[in-house]
């Protein structure tokens, strides 16, 4: 079943400068586009999307209005891989990525994540799945780099969302994991010879953000204000 499943699909492609590429070398794997395959999972109802917000947003104190649309079902078959890279945003609102990985037999093919120094491999092919019904699911932000690591047997399946936000979000509660941050700001303020003609303070952002390439929009920066993710946020 599996392998008529990995006969219909087509050559997936992936995205540079913001064109759909074929190019095996570089992506070697199977996909079939939403409209191309029907699905009997509701991540709404099921909690996943509450599990996912969670997950990223969680320690922030607000709730976050986000919406997940399904992108693609892929198969990677032994010898497939999909070398380093980011997600191409799909909008000026697409945060993240949400990949679910369905209980089926395979060797290799971990998802491993990397940002700002740090890494973390998702190895679905380690799963201990209680049933067929389960799948793994892991999220992340659509500036963060990651890969599929070859699969060396078997068929990884997989299902991607793109995770948006829905609409404008509520004002911004100070995240508990601030308290040290606002504590060394209140210190600073306080000093008499900490910039007292005033001016202004600059911070690199943590994270990538989508920018809309004709400028047209010219409320955009404040409405990426409040899209800010992870450290940005808490800043």
């Amino acid at each position: 079943e599996l392998e008529k499943l990995a006969s219909v699909c087509q050559a997936a492609t992936f995205g540079r400068n913001q064109v759909d590429v074929l190019d095996e070398s570089y992506r070697k794997a199977g996909k079939l586009d939403s409209g191309d395959f029907a699905l009997g999972l509701e991540i709404i109802a099921s909690g996943l999307l509450d599990k996912v917000h969670d997950a990223l947003f969680g320690w922030e104190g607000r709730s976050r209005d986000i919406q997940a649309e399904l992108y693609k079902l892929n198969v990677y078959r032994t010898g497939s891989f999909f070398k380093a890279h980011k997600d191409t945003p799909r909008g000026t609102n697409m945060f993240g990525s949400l990949v679910l990985t369905f209980a089926t037999p395979h060797e290799g093919g971990q998802l491993a994540l990397r940002h700002d120094g740090h890494e973390h491999v998702h190895d679905t092919s380690a799963m201990q799945y209680q049933s067929d019904h389960e799948v793994s699911w892991v999220a992340f932000f659509s500036d963060v780099e990651h890969e599929v690591l070859p699969v060396t047997s078997g068929h990884r399946v997989t299902l991607t969302y793109n995770l948006y936000f829905r609409t404008e979000t509520e004002p911004c509660v100070r995240p508990k994991k601030s308290d040290a941050l606002v504590q060394a700001f209140k210190t600073l303020l306080a000093d008499a010879t900490f910039m007292p003609d005033g001016g202004r303070l600059g911070f690199g952002l943590k994270h990538q953000y989508p920018f809309p390439t004709n400028g047209s929009d010219p409320w955009f920066l404040d409405e990426a204000a409040e899209s800010l993710k992870g450290m940005d946020s808490a800043l």
